[in-house]
């Protein structure tokens, strides 16, 4: 009830406001003097739009600006594509299977499962919802 009462105030200022050819927008030296009613948000809580955000025709050009550094990249590189000889695949493949292996476990599978026991049977339920 207060906020449709507040509402309806607001509303019937700003419709005598207009009226009488006072209406003008708000500043926001008008904002600091007029704290928001009955800690409602006020127009005064809209913020200000940004300022230097770019246009559409500027993002255009920053697109098309980076598409044509990426052609002019596969254009640069494109001669550099390498492969492998049958004698090289396989000293290659080797080593990038070592490197790929993954490290021993840091403990010994015991300890965790262990670990993981212990802590089953000292974990309590949570209470029950009433």
């Amino acid at each position: 009830m207060k906020a449709l009462l507040v509402t309806f105030s607001i509303a019937i200022a700003s419709l005598t406001a207009w009226g009488s050819g006072a209406a003008q927008a708000a500043t926001p030296g008008d904002c600091s003097a007029a704290p928001a009613a009955g800690g409602y948000p006020s127009f005064c809580s809209i913020p200000q739009p940004p300022t230097g955000v770019r246009t559409a025709a500027e993002f255009k050009t920053a697109v098309l600006d980076a598409r044509g550094a990426g052609r002019s990249l596969t254009r640069a590189t494109a001669r550099m594509n390498w492969s492998l000889s049958p004698g090289q695949a396989a000293p290659f493949a080797a080593q990038a299977r070592a490197e790929a292996t993954p490290p021993p476990p840091m403990t010994p599978p015991g300890e965790a499962e262990d670990f993981a026991r212990r802590a089953r049977e000292e974990a309590t339920p949570p209470p029950r919802p009433h």
